[in-house]
């Protein structure tokens, strides 16, 4: 997917409604800078060269952020605070934010949480191998979705029940056009058959699915990437070592660097014109597209199907070894 969604109605307001995105901003608004110096604590799911970037830049503007993943090493004298956790493990998932000391304490002034694990599952296109987690889950779809819908249910319920002043805003990287190519509705798991592609355009499904489920209780962005030069290290591109910084140096002449989105992604993250608003979706260039219509109206039922599905996991319903031989054709 391209990210070339049809522009909302909004989009021809473009310079009026976001007229900040051409500027570096710290604050959210001009309150804040009336109160004097505040720095936004801002938690960053990371899987890839978009989450470091977009962690990078936003501590290089004064925010405070906190990773969680499975490597990370920040960047010495920065902003930036890491916390190893295998986030394709619903139990992990699950019991997080409650055990962990460091996100305990976070939690209550936490502004911001960014989902940037996008979809692109663990097996590349070059082997297109089905992979499993302990608990018999599709690797790709819990790392890149799954984790996302119990994380942002367990976040709104603890802000809720913290009587939070601010509005926690939840940004999510990936998101889809349309339903089609997600294949057989009741085999999100790929256990009868499996694909890349279509596990990709599941996730990017559940993704924006939770950005309308979750509109009203949160303050939800949907952000569609499109092709940048991140999917090289995203487990979507069949390169590693040596040849990563190769390719992303001949895609870099031709499509959108990772630093380049990072860079919008975060002035659009600090843009005060953004207060009040839920539900919105944006491309690569920070202007705002028009939300996946199957998404607002079905967003439900596909969010309840996948907490059945992570509870299914957690609960040790999935048979271990679990292994599909070869891809199925895309659907």
């Amino acid at each position: 997917h391209d990210g070339r969604r049809r522009p909302s109605r909004a989009r021809a307001h473009h310079e009026t409604r976001w007229p900040c995105l051409g500027q570096a901003r710290v604050r959210r608004d001009a309150a804040s800078a009336r109160k004097g110096p505040r720095r936004a604590h801002r938690w960053r799911h990371c899987r890839a060269g978009l989450g470091r970037a977009l962690a990078e830049r936003l501590s290089a503007l004064g925010a405070d952020v906190t990773v969680i993943g499975s490597t990370f090493e920040p960047a010495p004298g920065s902003n930036v605070s890491f916390i190893s956790a295998d986030l394709s493990l619903m139990r992990v998932c699950d019991s997080l934010l409650e055990q962990n000391d460091a996100l305990k304490r976070l939690i209550p002034r936490l502004d911001d949480v960014v989902f940037s694990g996008a979809p692109a599952p663990s097996a590349s296109i070059a082997t297109a191998r089905r992979e499993e987690t302990r608990e018999g889950l599709e690797r790709g779809l819990a790392a890149c979705a799954l984790s996302h819908v119990v994380l942002l249910r367990k976040l709104a319920a603890l802000k809720r029940a913290g009587g939070a002043k601010r509005r926690l805003r939840a940004w999510v990287v990936g998101v889809s056009s349309e339903r089609a190519g997600v294949g057989d509705a009741d085999d999100f798991n790929a256990m009868r058959s499996f694909s890349p592609s279509t596990q990709r355009a599941r996730a990017a499904l559940i993704n924006e699915a939770l950005v309308h489920v979750h509109r009203a209780k949160l303050s939800t962005f949907a952000l569609n990437p499109g092709f940048t030069t991140a999917l090289t290290g995203s487990g979507a591109m069949p390169v590693t070592g040596w040849l990563t910084g190769a390719v992303d140096n001949f895609l870099g002449l031709f499509v959108l660097t990772t630093e380049a989105y990072a860079g919008t992604t975060a002035r659009l993250m600090l843009a005060p014109e953004l207060g009040g608003q839920s539900g919105v979706a944006f491309d690569q260039a920070g202007d705002e597209i028009e939300p996946n219509g199957w998404c607002v109206d079905k967003g439900e039922a596909l969010i309840a199907q996948m907490e059945a599905l992570a509870g299914e996991a957690l609960a040790g319903n999935f048979p271990s070894g679990v292994r599909v031989a070869d891809s199925a054709p895309p659907a």
